[in-house]
């Protein structure tokens, strides 16, 4: 499993938005083209990396906190850093990921 400290922000966000996007075999119009969901830049699928004996990151559980209340689908719009329509896809999704609150909280 991965737990990320700050769950909801940008790199968190894009984590869970990767592993949900590749396990739903989603498609979604980019800025410039049509895009599809896979593992490109991730480095625990490569070759080498799948060579250490890690699992497929498909089957991570990834949970984790963070400071801010904000559901994972609503700060991924809220940032734009994805693609509006995969965003769109994601956001019930992301938005029913529990979020454990931080430690002064």
């Amino acid at each position: 499993g991965l737990l990320i400290v700050g769950l909801g922000g940008n790199n968190g966000a894009t984590v869970l938005a990767g592993l949900h996007a590749n396990n739903m075999k989603l498609t979604w119009e980019g800025a410039k083209k049509k895009c599809t969901a896979d593992y490109t830049g991730c480095i625990t699928q490569t070759r080498a990396m799948r060579r250490k004996g890690l699992a497929p990151f498909k089957r991570a559980a990834v949970g984790g906190w963070d400071i801010r209340p904000t559901p994972i689908g609503q700060a991924l719009r809220e940032a734009r850093i994805l693609d509006f329509d995969l965003v769109r896809q994601l956001s019930d999704t992301l938005d029913s990921v529990e979020v454990m609150p931080g430690v002064y909280d």
